[in-house]
């Protein structure tokens, strides 16, 4: 899930796991207005949260999304890195608020409910 490079040992010291400087973390979802699936590039702003309401953002990247029949895949920590949000390995939520530009100004439009993302980041350092 995350991008890691192995450290051998030196001789000197025990071996060790070293992570690079972004972790990326893939997020795939699907995305209806009125029961209809998107097809576009829509700007997104994602943010992470240690509460499943209320709470202040702790991370946040926003990303020119392609969506096609309502699918988009991207990976987060792409632009705004990950790796000391994620690696506190505590339970986070995950909000998407896609910015409307129609109107010729940016106006945010929070989806309804936060997605939790489970702690699993020490998978990286198992290699």
């Amino acid at each position: 899930m995350f991008n890691a490079v192995s450290a051998l040992a030196d001789g000197l010291n025990d071996t060790q796991t070293v992570i690079g400087a972004n972790l990326i973390m893939p997020y795939d979802g699907y995305m209806m207005v009125d029961s209809a699936p998107i097809t576009g590039t829509r700007t997104i702003q994602f943010d992470l949260y240690r509460a499943s309401s209320g709470g202040t953002s702790i991370w946040t990247e926003e990303q020119a999304v392609q969506l096609y029949n309502g699918r988009f895949s991207v990976g987060l920590g792409t632009s705004t890195s990950l790796t000391a949000t994620i690696l506190d390995a505590e339970k986070l939520w995950l909000s998407m608020t896609v910015i409307d530009t129609s109107s010729g100004s940016r106006v945010p439009i929070e989806l309804s409910g936060r997605q939790a993302i489970e702690p699993a980041p020490y998978a990286a350092w198992s290699m």
